[in-house]
């Protein structure tokens, strides 16, 4: 059995970066941990980093204060990044910033720095289709539930929520409000699909369905602004602003008040031709509108007739009063002392055959029309006997 050698240490340990030896040939100076290059100082051929145990300090290239301020602070680099650059040590990396006066960030800058390296954002060829989709998650090519896009300013981070202690607005948009995000991103989510599942007792699946149901795709909002008539279909009419469809028999003046805080006159100036009303709405207005203009002009007929009727009815009574009154004035001529009884009744009022009532009938109209029969009495006066009497018998075959 052969009798192992000796061997030296640059057989012992191979010339390799893991065994941290130089990889000169020849060369059995050992490298530090954080030497990235493998080579001594005196090896060094690429002079990025040369430190090693006879070196003493870092010899290599150093960046300019330029470019320190241009990886710090533009690339927004960590110190421990630009350290594996130049292959030194992060406290390295430090030092020059202090040098050169560069102010290091604080623990939370670094924080916020770091997670906003780990978010995700929407995708530049899609935000312009998020900004007008409210419901841009929920569509089925996305399918997003435990995510929400923010819009405001070109942010565009995809986040769990946006309002609360502790999330995206408190952090990254100087606190502001849902009720202040609602008003600039009018029918915008504040809160991910899950989230607001689980705190109603919802099915997510079911409550996506809903908003891409409610809320018109931005290829839709934009035809729809192009020709405002394809805005208006039989089940629903939609907001050229905010896309949202109107179901039913939803006015989009309400909508428009509530939400966007206009009138519909503003609407309308901004979107000339813009419908407010679906097609089944225009068509019960319609028949409404029909039935009312029918009924008033049944009312209208009606009320003719019956104004006709009572003018006839005023003439008829007129006429019989007149006929009344040559018949009393008849009866004064022939007895200027005669007082009201049952005769005088049956004569005045001869179609009443309830004679007491014919009797009241007669004393109320001597009492209201007393002037006139005067005034006939003095007429009939003037004329002969045979005059009289044939007046006083056409005016009892006309009553």
């Amino acid at each position: 059995m052969k009798q192992s050698q000796s061997s030296t240490p640059a057989e012992q340990a191979p010339n390799t970066i893991s065994a941290r030896i130089c990889l000169e040939p020849g060369c059995e100076k050992r490298l530090r941990s954080y030497n990235r290059s493998g080579y001594c100082v005196q090896h060094h051929k690429h002079k990025t980093t040369t430190h090693c145990v006879r070196g003493g300090h870092y010899t290599g290239a150093r960046p300019t204060p330029e470019q320190l301020d241009q990886l710090y602070n533009e690339q927004q680099l960590s110190s421990s990044e630009i350290a594996q650059q130049y292959g030194v040590t992060r406290k390295t990396v430090t030092n020059w910033l202090e040098k050169v006066g560069i102010e290091r960030r604080t623990g939370h800058e670094a924080g916020m720095l770091r997670f906003l390296a780990q978010s995700e954002f929407v995708p530049p060829e899609e935000r312009e289709d998020c900004l007008l989709d409210r419901a841009w998650e929920a569509r089925p090519e996305r399918r997003i539930k435990n995510k929400v896009a923010c819009r405001l300013s070109g942010c565009f981070r995809q986040v769990s929520r946006l309002t609360g202690k502790y999330a995206h607005f408190s952090t990254s948009h100087e606190g502001m409000t849902g009720d202040e995000y609602t008003r600039l991103m009018p029918g915008h989510r504040h809160d991910c699909f899950q989230h607001t599942a689980d705190t109603n007792g919802l099915e997510v699946e079911k409550l996506m369905d809903d908003w891409c149901t409610e809320w018109a795709t931005a290829d839709e909002i934009r035809h729809w602004r192009r020709d405002p008539k394809l805005a208006q279909a039989k089940e629903y009419v939609g907001c050229l602003e905010c896309g949202r469809k109107l179901f039913g028999m939803a006015e989009i003046q309400k909508h428009l008040g509530k939400v966007h805080n206009w009138t519909l006159e503003q609407y309308r100036e901004r979107y000339p031709g813009a419908p407010t009303g679906s097609l089944d709405r225009r068509s019960m207005q319609a028949k409404k509108t029909n039935k009312r203009y029918h009924k008033l002009k049944a009312d209208a007929e009606r009320g003719r007739a019956q104004q006709a009727q009572q003018q006839s009815g005023e003439k008829r009574q007129t006429k019989e009063t007149g006929l009344r009154i040559t018949l009393a004035a008849h009866l004064f001529t022939v007895n200027p002392d005669a007082r009201p009884d049952y005769a005088m009744a049956g004569r005045i009022f001869p179609k009443q055959n309830v004679m007491p009532l014919a009797y009241d009938a007669t004393v109320k109209f001597l009492k209201r029309h007393g002037e006139a029969i005067e005034t006939e009495k003095r007429r009939l006066l003037s004329l002969s006997g045979s005059e009289r009497r044939l007046e006083a018998e056409n005016a009892r075959s006309q009553l």
